[in-house]
C-alpha cells in the first residue's frame, strides 16, 4: 500500500482563478461540454489530473483552472491560485468590465463552435459571483478502488464528463458534473490519483449577482 507524505497530499492539486481566457498551450482536453441558460454560459474542459471551467456572461468572463501543483499556472488575468487542502472555501466577486472583453489574442483558449451558438446578447448587469469549496482526502487502496468504481457509475448514471487514465500506480479518473439554473450554473468536480489514493472533490456555483 503507497501513500504519499501528508504535506504532498495537501499539494497535490491547485486551484486557480482568472478573469482571462486561459493560453491554449495550458488546456488539451480530453472532453469537453458546455450548457446555457438565457444569461450565461459555462464551459468545461476536462484534463488528466485536472479542468477547466469558463463561465461567460455578456463582458464577464471566469475560468476556474484545477491541476496538478507541479504546474506552471499563467499570471495574465490571475485572480488568485492556491492549494487544495483537506478543506477550503473562497469566493470572489467578478464585476463587469467597462467594455466588452477584447478578443482574445493568438494562442488563448477559444470557445467551441458549440459554444459559440449557444450564446446570447445580454443585458447589463451587477456582475459574477463565484463561490467554491474544495476538499482533499487520502484513501487506502482497496476503498479508493470502489470509489472510483463508485463515481464512475455515478457519472455514466448522471451522464457526466467522464475521463479515465491511469498513472504508475493504477487507474485514475477525472469528471465534471454540471447543473443548469436560472441565474446560476454549478459544477462538481472528481479527480482521483492513484499513486497516494488521493482523491480531490470540488463544487463550484457561478451566480449571476
Amino acid at each position: 500500500m503507497s501513500f504519499l507524505p501528508k504535506s504532498s497530499i495537501i499539494h497535490a492539486f491547485q486551484l486557480a482563478l482568472f478573469d482571462h481566457e486561459l493560453p491554449e498551450n495550458y488546456l488539451y482536453p480530453k472532453a469537453r461540454r458546455a450548457i446555457s441558460d438565457k444569461d450565461y454560459m459555462l464551459e468545461a474542459l476536462v484534463i488528466s489530473g485536472g479542468h477547466a471551467l469558463r463561465f461567460e456572461m455578456r463582458d464577464t468572463i471566469a475560468v476556474e483552472y484545477v491541476t496538478e501543483f507541479d504546474r506552471i499556472v499563467p499570471s495574465a488575468g490571475l485572480i488568485t491560485c492556491f492549494p487544495c487542502p483537506q478543506e477550503r472555501d473562497f469566493e470572489h466577486r467578478f464585476v463587469p468590465h467597462a467594455t466588452p472583453p477584447m478578443q482574445p489574442s493568438p494562442g488563448t483558449h477559444q470557445p467551441s463552435p458549440h459554444h459559440a451558438k449557444l450564446a446570447k446578447p445580454l443585458g447589463p448587469s451587477a456582475g459574477v459571483v463565484y463561490m467554491t469549496s474544495v476538499q482533499t482526502e487520502t484513501l487506502p487502496e482497496s476503498l479508493y478502488a470502489s470509489t472510483c468504481r463508485e463515481l464512475i457509475d455515478f457519472g455514466r448514471q448522471n451522464g457526466a464528463l467522464v475521463h479515465l487514465w491511469r498513472d504508475a500506480k493504477g487507474p485514475c479518473l477525472s469528471m465534471i458534473d454540471m447543473q443548469r439554473y436560472s441565474g446560476q450554473a454549478h459544477a462538481q468536480t472528481y479527480h482521483l490519483t492513484a499513486l497516494g489514493g488521493v482523491v480531490l472533490r470540488t463544487q463550484s456555483i457561478f451566480e449571476l449577482a
